[in-house]
């Protein structure tokens, strides 16, 4: 299943996808080692997760919330949110690319932090984290694009509601049962109508 939509004045502009993964289903939220997990902060005894399933509203987001995202090709990034006065900056992305236009409203504006780029080419989809209880992470949105050195995000809980989640989380690792997850989204993942992407 698929969604895009603009959004308006009060709701967020997304462009993402929802699949059903057939086969090797992840052992747990963690994220693989990356060659820079160290400068990252993270290591063998506090390594990067996500297990708990815990998302965050954007408007529960406290200015100057430091976040983090995986990527395999620049490691984990870490990056802050653009304020404007005291609450977390929204912005449009809009762009034409290859005879394609998109607009995107609401999207939450990450910058880097240091040198490193918070995001590349490639990196879209890249689900973004902040730090959560007990050194798990809390999802609050994807990586959308960016434009000069502003990274677009769409906040999560506007894309679970997009895709008719009933129950705004995604998947706890620990609720495994013999193999399977079970779906604490309220999304039936099992559907093969709502899975087919042709509809």
């Amino acid at each position: 299943m698929a969604v895009y939509k603009h959004g308006d004045e009060s709701s967020s502009g997304m462009e993402a996808a929802l699949f059903n993964i057939q086969g090797r289903y992840p052992e747990d939220g963690s994220f693989p080692m990356a060659f820079n997990d160290i400068q990252a902060s993270f290591d063998e005894n506090r390594p990067l997760t996500y297990n708990s399933g815990v998302v965050c509203e954007a408007s529960a987001i406290s200015p100057r919330t430091e976040v983090y995202k995986y990527g395999m090709a620049i490691g984990i990034t870490r990056g802050s949110f653009a304020l404007q006065g005291a609450v977390v900056r929204k912005e449009r992305m809009e762009g034409n690319r290859h005879s394609f236009g998109y607009s995107l409203k609401n999207q939450l504006v990450v910058l880097q932090i240091g040198l490193e780029p918070f995001a590349e080419a490639g990196n879209s989809g890249a689900l973004v984290l902040i730090e959560g209880d007990h050194h798990d992470s809390v999802a609050i949105g994807i990586v959308e694009g960016g434009i000069k050195g502003r990274v677009f995000v769409t906040p999560i809980c506007d894309i679970l509601r997009a895709f008719g989640c009933s129950d705004i989380k995604m998947y706890q690792f620990n609720n495994l049962k013999k193999g399977s997850l079970s779906g604490d989204s309220g999304l039936d993942i099992d559907d093969s109508e709502t899975m087919d992407v042709n509809n």
